[in-house]
């Protein structure tokens, strides 16, 4: 049974109190409140799911990889010591040339263009194309 407001002496509105199953409508309302939580939850985590999806499948199908070992050698070249000091005058945080060089991330196109700059290349000589197998029937 529905139970309408009612205005109280201060003329507010009072409804009555959640008490066991005495409301419908209440119950109703706070099931599809539940199941709309639910839903947010599940449509998040389908979204996390796709861009790890993505990001991984990008990853592993990218047919260039980058060259930390052309890196090394045109820094030998250039009398930079070490990684800091490429990061500085790169001008790129040291994290992440950290993990540019262990190879957990590829660079962006911003960040090549520093490394380059700083190393006085071009982007081709930290790049290489590698030819996957399906592409060569």
């Amino acid at each position: 049974m529905l139970i309408p407001p009612r205005i109280e002496a201060t003329g507010r509105f009072f409804s009555p109190k959640l008490r066991g199953c005495n409301n419908d409508l209440t119950n109703y309302t706070l099931i599809i409140t539940i199941f709309g939580y639910v839903c947010k939850f599940f449509l998040i985590i389908l979204l996390h799911m796709l861009h790890l999806f993505w990001l991984f499948g990008y990853m592993i199908t990218m047919p260039i990889q980058f060259l930390w070992s052309e890196v090394e050698r045109l820094m030998d070249i250039r009398g930079i010591d070490n990684r800091d000091e490429l990061a500085k005058i790169a001008n790129i945080h040291r994290m992440n040339l950290y993990k540019i060089s262990k190879n957990h991330v590829k660079p962006s196109l911003p960040a090549l263009g520093k490394l380059c700059n700083a190393l006085d290349c071009q982007p081709g000589d930290l790049l290489r194309f590698v030819r996957d197998e399906t592409d060569a029937e």
